[in-house]
This record gives C-alpha cells, structure tokens and sequence, in this order.
C-alpha cells in the first residue's frame, strides 16, 4: 500500500479477470491534468461479504419447465404471457404500474403464481444504472456484468441496491493511504478530490467525540482495526434466495452459494500453478429472514466457510405480524403502508393463498421462544369502554393452540380460502392436510431444529423504537356491533362464538362479525338436539401495534440474540423503520464496525 497521498482519480471500470489478472481503461488526459489515474489492486486475501435479504427482498420468476402448471392453475390459455411472479418496484413509476398490475390479480392468481414448486430465484432484477447522477461503475468499480455476475440482480434494489454499493465502497476504500496517517493529520479537507473515500471510517474512528463525529462511542474503530482490514479483499455478493420454501431449503442454497464463490478464487493460479489468492470463509450479514437463513446456514456448515454473522431487524423469535397478515390482511397505515398493502394482499382472502402455503413465511410466525401470550382476546364494556382480557394464548405451544386451530373465531387460516388456484384440490387431497398442515410442519420443524442457534461470531441490531410500532401482541378486542344483548353476553360465550357470514367482508379486513347463539327450549325433532339461535351480534376487532421495533419486528424478537451474542455485539438501535433500515446511517456503521471488529478478533 503507498503512501503517495498525491491527488488521485478512481478508474472504475477495473475488473479481475480469469486469470487473475486486473485491467482497467481509462481516457488520455492533456499534460496540465496532473490528477494521476488509480487502479485498483486487491489484496491477496480475500474475504467475500455476502448479503442476504428479507423476506419478499428476493426477485422470483417461474421455474423453467413450470409454465403449463402456472398457466392451468391461473386458468389461462396454454400461450398466454404469466406475469413475472415477484420483482418489486423500483421507482414511483414503476410503483404505481406494480400496483395497477396487483389490483387486477386476483386470490387465484397470486397463490398461482407465488407457489413453492413453480418459483426459482431470478438474477435478472433491476440494477440502477445511475445513483446521484453518479454510473455504478464509478461508485464501485464494478460494471454492470460483474454486479450481476456477484448476485445483485437477485434482490430488490430499492431496498438493497444503495446499500450493496455503500458496503463495496467503503470496504475498497481501505486500501486509501490517508486512513493510516498520523492521528493529528486530517485524513481529507474539502477541496480533496478524494474526501468520498473517508466519508464512513472518519467518523468511525473518531465515534463517541461529538464535535468529530455523530457514531455512537460502542462503534469506534482503531487504525489497527483499519490495519488489519486493509489487508483483505472484501468483494460485496448479494444472495437472494426462495422466501417460498422453508427457510432450512434456503440455507443450503446459501451454503452451495458459498462454496461457487469461494472457487471463483481459489481456482485462479499463476502461470506455475500458485494460488493467486486465499479465500477461504465468508461473513454473511442479514436483513430480517436473511438472519434465520443464515443461522440455519451458519448450523450446516460442516466446513466452517462461515466466519461471521452480522444480524439486522431478524425476527430471532418471530413476529405476531405475521399471524395478524395471515389472518386478517396487510395491516393499513401510511400513504406508502397502504400502497404497499395493495400489492402484498389488504384482506385474508388475497393473504391466505400465498402464506398460508408457504413454509418460509410461516416461519415467520411467533416461535415457541416467543414471549407466551402473545395472542390476546379481550372484551370491551360497552358501558364505559373499560377493557377486560378474556384469554391470552398460547399458554405452551402456538403450533397447537393457534396455528392448528381449524375453528375457532380467532383462527388464523381460515380453510376456505386456501387453495383458490386448485393446486390440491384439483387432484382429490384436502388443502388444510395436504397443504397448510403440511407446510405448518416444515416450520415447526426448522424452529425446532435451529432452537436459539447463533454463530460464534454474531452481531446483531435491532429496532428498539417507539416511533415505529410493531405488533408485540395481537390484541382481538370485542365489543357491541348492534343489539342490546350484546351488553349481557357472558364471557365464555364471547370465546366460544361463532363467526358470522358477512355481507360487507368486514371480516377479511381485520374485523370478524360474531354470532352468539343461546337454546331457544326446544328441541331438533330428528335427534333430539336443543335448537340453538342467534341471541347477540358482536364485532371482533384488532388492535393497533403496540410495541416498540421497527414497524414490523417488535423489541422482543429483535433482542432475543442478547442471550446468545455477548452484549457488546447486540445493539438497539432508533430512527428508522423495518424496509428501511439498511437506508439509515446507524445500521450501515454497525455493519462496518461489526465487520472491522470480526477481524480484528479473528485474525
């Protein structure tokens, strides 16, 4: 590494080629421009940093061989043209077109199309070809082929794609000399042409000094931590993955996925067949499902390629969210929740067909980990509005008492609308055994299995934030719709009503009409039976979120790793919501902190 701190220009088009040669090209200059041209040389070590998204965060397209399965559950012609399963929007433009698509796909259709076994990983996804005005080349040496080639066609880039490139910045830039100069020489000012480079490890250095730096103290990097980074190579990867299918079919793409990135270094070799570079482990870092993908990945990686783990907003014990989704729909909320809500499913009936056939999103749902009593059925006094809680489940196992429950009015599936694209019933089999029970296993199964498995090398953020709501309890609370009965109805008769037909489908927007029904005095003149009617009407309604997270994991899940992660390594961190979170700056400096401090403790 030089120490020639003279002005220098990045050529960002350097690329590492099959033989491990580096080339680059760049345009003559005149000999009055004296700013020299730099190309990149990696460092022999290399370390690849592989991102894994959240659930949805991967783009899905039909399997090669599946179309006519696709096409006959949606009931479409045998040429027609299948929408692309799922890409999310990038841009209010293509937003607003995604939207106007998801309005006119029906239950049928999204169950059709987001099906275990007709969906693969598409590695086509967007790349934006721009970020400020600035190529993707120029921001991180990478063209448009290599990104592709390192997997980031394969996750959302609204979501992810500012933060790949944040990440393959500021690991590239500590080869820069001016991080390594004596302490009391300002790294960059501002008229140096370079001042990009040092814009995340400045402040990282100099965290917990207020009048230098806005990091929190826990996040201060030393020049030795820079040191021994400076050393490794750290080429960004972004591996998205089926968040259809279990979480365990997951992570062993992403354990397969590894070992194909570890043999694009190890196989380069000098002209007397010596290895150009030392890859031999990768650090994972994690959004959301990403985490419980890799912990099952980090569980099965019988040949330790896992160094590290690096967590954020991971459901480590899952999230209510998902019963409430489930159960009741995208829960409303802002102008862009509500947006968001029209393409992911607003009622049971566009949910149900997608999640309720899908073991990945179903382990999702709170594990038996999960603080008991999550699930709260309660009873609001007409009278004076006070609120009683009638029951809290589960008192053991959710599997079992909320997740198998077929019947009851706080059920999460209701069977009916599971399989509206035919895909069991169509060949004789029940889709609550054949499907939804069977999937529910696949994720009993993997919670089990993982238990509170962590890396020995975790790290972990997590939201902590009462300006971002989430549901750390669902709360059905039941009050009066109509009728004077209802102000007498018992309490047990409220836990054992029945739902009623509803002619408006409030009950497939987070409310459920009740019926309860009392013994009229006679009796059924076939079986003697007491003829039963309906005496009360009632409303069953949930409730706001009402724990601090970020919108989507609340505070409970999100600190779960603490037990296992030492303290120093687990954060709680504000200011920004679930989606979001990779966008914010706290987040983004764990991350460089985190990976700063993996190495410097493992190497």
């Amino acid at each position: 590494m030089s120490e020639n701190t003279r002005a220098t220009r990045p050529v960002g088009n350097a690329r590492l080629l099959k033989d491990g040669s580096i080339v680059a090209e760049s345009m003559l200059s005149p000999a009055s421009f004296v700013v020299r041209a730099e190309v990149w040389i990696p460092p022999r070590r290399v370390i690849p940093v592989v991102f894994l998204p959240g659930i949805m965060g991967s783009n899905l397209k039909v399997k090669p061989g599946s179309e006519g399965t696709v096409r006959k559950r949606m009931g479409l012609p045998g040429n027609s043209r299948i929408p692309i399963p799922w890409r999310p929007p990038n841009g209010k433009v293509e937003g607003a077109r995604e939207i106007k698509k998801w309005k006119k796909i029906d239950p049928r259709m999204r169950q059709a199309l987001l099906s275990d076994d007709t969906t693969t990983v598409d590695d086509t996804g967007f790349l934006a070809a721009q970020v400020d005005g600035m190529p993707l080349s120029n921001l991180t040496s990478l063209n448009d082929e290599e990104a592709y080639f390192r997997g980031w066609g394969t996750v959302h880039w609204d979501s992810y794609g500012e933060f790949l490139i944040y990440l393959e910045r500021e690991l590239r830039n500590l080869q820069d000399p001016r991080l390594f100069l004596d302490p009391q020489t300002p790294i960059a000012t501002l008229d140096d042409p370079m001042i990009y480079a040092a814009a995340e490890w400045w402040p990282l250095l100099h965290a917990g000094d207020p009048k230098q730096s806005s990091a929190p103290a826990a996040f201060k990097v030393t020049r030795e931590d820079l040191k021994k980074l400076a050393h490794c190579w750290f080429p960004v990867y972004a591996c998205g993955y089926n968040w259809i299918k279990s979480c365990a079919d997951s992570g062993q793409h992403v354990l397969d996925t590894i070992e194909k990135i570890l043999e694009v270094y190890t196989s380069l070799k000098s002209s007397t067949g010596k290895p150009l570079f030392k890859c031999e482990q990768v650090i994972l870092v994690t959004h959301s499902m990403g985490g419980l993908v890799a912990r099952w990945a980090a569980k099965n990686d019988t040949k330790k390629r896992i160094l590290g783990v690096l967590h954020s907003a991971q459901p480590a014990t899952g999230a209510p969210l998902a019963y409430r989704r489930t159960a009741a729909g995208t829960e409303p909320g802002g102008f862009i929740q509500n947006q968001f809500a029209k393409i992911a499913g607003k009622t049971q009936a566009e949910t149900t067909p997608v999640m309720g056939n899908s073991a990945g999103a179903l382990e999702l749902l709170p594990t038996k980990q999960y603080p008991k009593g999550w699930l709260q059925l309660e009873r609001q006094n007409a009278a004076d509005g006070g609120v009683r809680t009638l029951a809290a489940l589960p008192k053991g196992d959710p599997y079992q008492e909320i997740y198998r429950e077929k019947k009851a009015w706080w059920r999460m599936v209701d069977p009916e609308l599971l399989d509206p694209a035919g895909r069991f019933t169509n060949k004789g089999m029940d889709p609550w055994v054949m499907g939804y029970l069977k999937f529910l296993s696949q994720a009993e199964t993997f919670h089990d299995k993982l238990g509170d498995y962590y890396h020995p090398n975790t790290y972990v953020s997590y939201a902590d934030d009462p300006a971002h709501l989430s549901f750390g309890t669902v709360h059905w609370r039941v009050s009066t719709s109509f009728g004077p009965l209802g102000q007498r109805v018992k309490d047990d008769e409220i836990l054992y009503c029945r739902l009623r037909k509803d002619p408006w489908e409030e009950g497939l927007s987070g409310r459920r009409p009740l019926a309860v029904f009392r013994p009229t005095g006679a009796r059924s003149m076939g079986d003697n039976q007491p003829v039963l009617a309906e005496a009360a009407t009632l409303m069953a309604a949930i409730q706001p979120q009402d724990a601090p997270g970020d919108g989507t994991v609340p505070r409970q899940s999100g600190e779960a790793p603490r037990k296992a992660s030492p303290r120093e390594r687990t954060f709680a961190l504000r200011g920004y919501d679930h989606q979001g979170a990779y966008g914010h700056e706290s987040p983004r400096r764990f991350t460089l902190w985190a990976i700063a401090k993996l190495i410097s403790e493992t190497t």
